[in-house]
């Protein structure tokens, strides 16, 4: 079976699905795969552009970037590598991980107490 031969399934079941695979990137990534760098890379380049995109419009040369779900849990990739991609740019970023899910940010930001 290759992943050619299920076409039809990951487009039929989408994003969700195809998310699942990635646990099998990272493993590859680890034991030196070019192609998962290359997917890690691409995926990440994108990532890159919205922060860059996004940061142009706040006009400040130092960004916050929080990033959550769950492919952090592989921050020890995720992080260096989207530093690197990021250091093109002449914005200075702080990456972190979320350690709470999302829906705290939104809450802070309408102004909702949150407490645990």
């Amino acid at each position: 079976m290759t992943v050619l031969s299920k076409i039809d399934f990951f487009y039929k079941e989408g994003k969700k699905e195809i998310a699942r695979y990635a646990p099998l990137a990272f493993e590859a990534f680890k034991k030196g795969d070019a192609v998962a760098r290359g997917i890690l890379e691409e995926n990440l380049s994108a990532i890159a552009r919205l922060i860059t995109g996004g940061a142009g419009h706040l006009k400040s040369s130092s960004v916050k970037v929080a990033l959550c779900g769950g492919v952090t849990r592989q921050e020890e990739i995720l992080l260096p590598m989207l530093a690197e991609l990021l250091s093109k740019d002449s914005t200075a970023y702080e990456l972190s991980v979320c350690q709470k899910e999302p829906v705290w940010g939104a809450l802070l930001l309408a102004g909702m107490p949150c407490e645990e």
